[in-house]
């Protein structure tokens, strides 16, 4: 009704409104400057706007779908129980998981998944883990399982990235394959009471990886690998003990590596291997890069609020802002800064 139109549109006028006397301010470093562009509603797709534009993907809650760089909202999906995403491919499941149909971001059917099992789909692949938790799948864009590794012990950390599939387990092992199903090295870090891979990552190129291992002396642990050989060549016992997965990231440019621990973030610079530790509040979700201003976005969530803090080069924390919210996703892309929380995106432009 015209009602419910207007008092929409009111709603939505004020949380931009806040949303920009929160945002739009200045901080350190050349006058760095977060300005609100638009706010948009999540619940319902975009009427009569062109798609052509590139789509990124979200999930908030119970609602999936994608949205455009302009503010369109392309499509809006609700589901009850699980789903998983990627910006080309999407599927909802619950925990009989089975013959799932695939999805692409124009919401046309391409495949489906015969695999029982709970499907994740990335940038770099679309995986399926078996019921067990100790087995993973590789899947085509049609579904089809194109090869499974199998193991004896629960896979604890999962990490595609653009050469290959680095995974930790639970008693401490450390897999990397490529996408035909090799092993390229495998490790096993040690150096804890208890030995589990709470989080792994590796540079895009292979040659890098990282992890943080094991419980009660707990470890972030830089590898190396060259000649066919992997060599630690950085680690350092942290102070705490995380007992649940954790966050581990390379840079872009590879020349540094960050990392959840106890007391907020942690901070290797690979050229000189030093490391730095910066408290933060709250568990770490995402970290997004803004390479043209050296600009790092941490997420972090503490009970029912979220941080987002802004670093500059390698360690420098130049500010942060709070919202509030079940469920938030930070995105960057050039010069903008995407953030989502419940039902809304707003799109942030950093200028300097």
């Amino acid at each position: 009704s015209e009602t419910k139109k207007r008092v929409l549109i009111i709603i939505s006028s004020f949380i931009f409104i806040l949303l920009y006397i929160i945002f739009a301010f200045k901080l350190p470093g050349d006058e760095l400057q977060l300005i609100p562009k638009w706010t948009i509603s999540v619940t319902k797709p975009s009427q009569n706007s062109s798609f052509d534009s590139k789509k990124f993907a979200f999930k908030l809650g119970q609602i999936l779908g994608y949205f455009t760089e302009e503010g369109d909202v392309t499509l809006s999906e609700s589901f009850p129980y699980m789903a998983t995403i990627s910006d080309e491919h999407w599927t909802v499941f619950s925990s009989s998981a089975e013959n799932l149909p695939i999805f692409n971001n124009n919401r046309e059917k391409i495949g489906t998944i015969e695999t029982a099992g709970f499907p994740f789909f990335t940038d770099y692949g679309n995986f399926i883990f078996l019921p067990g938790g100790m087995s993973f799948g590789y899947l085509d864009d049609d579904g089809k399982r194109l090869w499974t590794y199998e193991d004896i012990t629960p896979i604890a950390s999962f990490y595609p990235y653009e050469k290959g599939i680095i995974v930790g387990f639970a008693e401490g092992k450390i897999l990397n394959f490529d996408y035909k199903g090799n092993i390229i090295f495998s490790s096993v870090p040690g150096g804890s009471k208890y030995s589990v891979i709470l989080g792994v990552a590796s540079s895009e190129d292979g040659l890098l990886s990282a992890c943080v291992s094991g419980i009660d002396s707990q470890r972030f642990v830089l590898m190396k690998t060259a000649g066919g050989q992997t060599k630690t060549v950085f680690h350092e016992y942290l102070d705490g003990n995380l007992r649940e997965q954790t966050y581990v990231k390379f840079s872009k440019d590879n020349s540094k590596v960050f990392y959840n621990e106890k007391n907020g973030l942690g901070v290797v610079d690979i050229g000189n291997l030093k490391s730095y530790h910066i408290p933060l509040l709250g568990k770490i979700l995402s970290i997004e890069e803004m390479e043209e201003y050296n600009l790092f976005f941490v997420l972090t969530k503490l009970e029912g609020e979220y941080r987002v803090y802004i670093l500059e080069n390698l360690s420098n924390l130049i500010g942060s802002y709070v919202f509030k919210g079940n469920n938030g996703f930070i995105l960057s892309d050039k010069n903008n800064l995407y953030t989502g929380v419940d039902s809304t995106i707003t799109k942030i432009e950093v200028q300097r």
